[in-house]
């Protein structure tokens, strides 16, 4: 669609492809060859629902159309404006008149924010909204430090993206360094920022390209850590505990018993005997996690049992911080040499399962709620083949 205005102002309707695949549809102003672009804020799904200069095959399709009309009408009483002025419009000015100079661009600290807003409307767990919140406010303290607070959302380039990670990596507001590898997730998280505000044509522009690729990071071995059946023994007959690390080691030991996450732990002593169901007489722990959506179905084994029957069904839990402070205690009373934290636990109920009572993967990953057998193996892989050694090895 191309209207003439004595021979100068052209206006052009087109549809700018996006990166989630959806088309942006966008309005050019031509004057004199000078061009320049403005959002209409009219996102649809696919080409053919595009016949320029209108949109069809839609449910929203009179809407959007007549949103369009309204835009060329505007940009004509603009450029009318400007020429009633004496002045001569440029396609610069054409633009400002339209869009107002009263509403200041969005910030990037703004299009953060708006990303937290977000994840709070998703069904995420108060962990990982809590990551996110710290994320918001290192990125607000990053922007303070280096005088950014009001820089455009346009103008967020990747050399800010790179001070943003190093930043992550020296000084965060958290006050404890980040690795590599969590500062580049929150570099990251921001580019997802941008792209999703992009995508809702909050933004013109972002360019973040290749930034993360250009940030290298090496990836730590992770160490598995995990209690031995004779080390479970260890912790269930240590007696003469205080009763606070008797609490832990009891709490840990359910863990240990089940493979629940510390915050699958709170979530299941909110109501015990609302996810408590039978089959075929065998107890069953059953209700969904938080972390990934996944159900948790778990047989409540005998040791399970007695613990809960031991705190009436209410078991002593405190924050993960107390716990992992009141374990190591732990480990130093019970001579055991190993960094207990309440991940552990979990690990030790699918490393016993695993490699000492000889159950299938997939029914470790399904007692374990992993979202595919590939995040079993990815956190197993490791102790795995020194088991299978020792399986084989009279047959060598």
């Amino acid at each position: 669609m191309v209207i003439k205005k004595f021979n100068q102002l052209h206006v052009n309707f087109f549809a700018q492809k996006l990166s989630s695949g959806r088309l942006s549809i966008r309005v050019r102003i031509t004057i004199q060859g000078q061009r320049q672009n403005i959002v209409t804020g009219i996102v649809i799904d696919e080409q053919k629902q595009w016949n320029n200069p209108t949109i069809r095959y839609h449910k929203q399709a009179k809407q959007y159309n007549d949103r369009l009309t309204i835009i060329h009408n505007n940009i004509l009483e603009c450029f009318n404006r400007l020429e009633n002025l004496g002045q001569e419009p440029t396609a610069l000015m054409v633009k400002e008149t339209y869009k107002g100079k009263t509403t200041p661009p969005i910030t990037a600290l703004q299009i953060v924010y708006d990303y937290l807003e977000i994840k709070k409307q998703e069904k995420i767990s108060d962990n990982t909204l809590e990551k996110y919140d710290v994320l918001c406010r290192d990125f607000e303290a990053f922007l303070i430090k280096n005088n950014l607070k009001t820089l455009s959302a346009n103008d967020f380039k990747k050399n800010h993206a790179y001070d943003f990670f190093l930043y992550c990596k020296s000084s965060p507001i958290s006050g404890k360094p980040n690795s590599d590898l969590v500062a580049k997730r929150k570099v990251s998280a921001i580019k997802t920022a941008l792209e999703i505000a992009f995508d809702r044509e909050k933004i013109q522009k972002y360019n973040l390209g290749s930034t993360l690729r250009d940030i290298k990071v090496k990836r730590k071995k992770e160490e598995i850590i995990f209690l031995t059946p004779e080390e479970i023994q260890r912790l269930q007959n240590k007696k003469n505990l205080v009763q606070r690390l008797e609490e832990e080691r009891d709490v840990f030991l359910f863990q240990c018993a089940t493979g629940l996450a510390h915050c699958d732990v709170v979530l299941f002593n909110q109501n015990p005997h609302t996810k408590l169901i039978k089959r075929d007489v065998q107890d069953w722990i059953f209700f969904t996690r938080g972390k990934n959506g996944k159900r948790i179905e778990v047989p409540l084994f005998s040791t399970a049992r007695q613990i809960l029957e031991k705190y009436d069904y209410v078991l002593p839990i405190k924050s993960n911080g107390k716990r992992n402070a009141y374990l190591k205690e732990i480990a130093d009373l019970c001579r055991i040499d190993k960094n207990l934290t309440t991940h552990v636990a979990r690990r030790t109920f699918g490393t016993i399962l695993l490699c000492f009572e000889k159950v299938s993967l997939p029914v470790v990953s399904r007692l374990l709620s992993h979202s595919s057998i590939s995040v079993t193996l990815k956190h197993y892989a490791a102790i795995l083949p020194d088991f299978v050694v020792k399986e084989v090895k009279h047959l060598l």
